[in-house]
């Protein structure tokens, strides 16, 4: 279950972001992702936590609207 760092979804100009932990047999991850109303964006994979967060977040605010 993947749960949104911002609240609920109102207008393409605040889209829901978050990251996602992935893991692959012995190796994990955080996937970075982010959803605008029509499509989830999905970033490269992350060591950290915050690392991929930031990237979420970037990508939210400069998503086009």
């Amino acid at each position: 279950m993947i749960k949104a760092t911002q609240p609920l979804y109102n207008s393409p100009k605040h889209p829901c972001y978050g990251a996602d932990w992935t893991g692959y047999g012995l190796w994990s991850g955080y996937r970075p992702w982010c959803w605008d109303g029509l499509s989830v964006w999905w970033g490269p994979f992350c060591d950290t936590y915050s690392e991929a967060f930031t990237l979420a977040q970037q990508h939210a605010e400069h998503c086009p609207t």
